[in-house]
């Protein structure tokens, strides 16, 4: 892996590759959890949402402007034969016409501006996975020697852990020896003699008993 990965470096890889866009994409983000999101991929995500939100706004607004342009063309094309009040028509003509053309206007500068934003929105989706391949670049590198410290200390906590077990057994003889003695020299009492509980003795028998032992010797 190499050692760095720049902006500039990520950019060229993606100079001629198709991107989903980011701000939509489910998989894209759960690359994220918590405060892992920089400040150029935050501002640059509301870039992108900005902009798809201004796509969706004109083509709304296209459609509004083109049914407000079949209404006063329907308007024009009913009034052209009328011929009462001729000169009152005449001006609203003019104003139906006025109004056409303003419309006309300002569907052609959506139209502009709709042809524009694919590549708006291409270009700001692209530096957003530019930034967000470095910043995974980052984490991927960092989250290996948390991993390589981990690993480590479960290790010697594996070793400390063995350690522990043998240590736990070599305890639980030298108290099975200490107790088997005691009882075989006070019986009975050695419970309370040493204020310990019958259960933690479960093995409480004759069985392997000191003075049974040296009974076996001495037959």
């Amino acid at each position: 892996m190499a050692n760095i990965l720049t902006k500039e470096m990520a950019l060229e890889a993606l100079a001629d590759k198709k991107v989903p866009i980011l701000a939509l994409d489910h998989n894209w983000h759960q690359l994220f959890l918590e405060g892992d999101k920089t400040s150029a991929i935050s501002n640059l995500e509301q870039k992108v949402d900005e902009l798809l939100k201004r796509q969706g706004a004109i083509n709304t607004e296209l459609d509004e402007l083109r049914n407000q342009k079949q209404e006063a063309m329907d308007s024009i094309v009913s009034n052209m034969h009328e011929t009462e009040e001729e000169n009152d028509e005449d001006s609203n003509m003019d104003e139906r016409k006025t109004l056409v053309d303003s419309i006309n206007e300002k569907i052609s500068m959506d139209e502009d501006e709709l042809l524009d934003l694919p590549y708006r929105i291409d270009e700001a989706n692209k530096e957003l996975m530019a930034e967000t391949m470095v910043s995974c670049f980052n984490r991927m590198h960092t989250n290996v020697h948390e991993i390589d410290e981990i690993n480590e200390w479960i290790a010697n906590l594996k070793i400390e852990l063995r350690q522990k077990v043998v240590r736990k057994q070599n305890l639980e003889l030298v108290d099975k020896n200490m107790y088997t003695y005691m009882r075989w020299l006070f019986a009975g009492d050695v419970y309370e003699l040493f204020d310990i509980k019958k259960e933690d003795h479960p093995e409480d028998t004759d069985e392997g008993s000191v003075k049974e032992k040296e009974d076996e010797d001495r037959s």
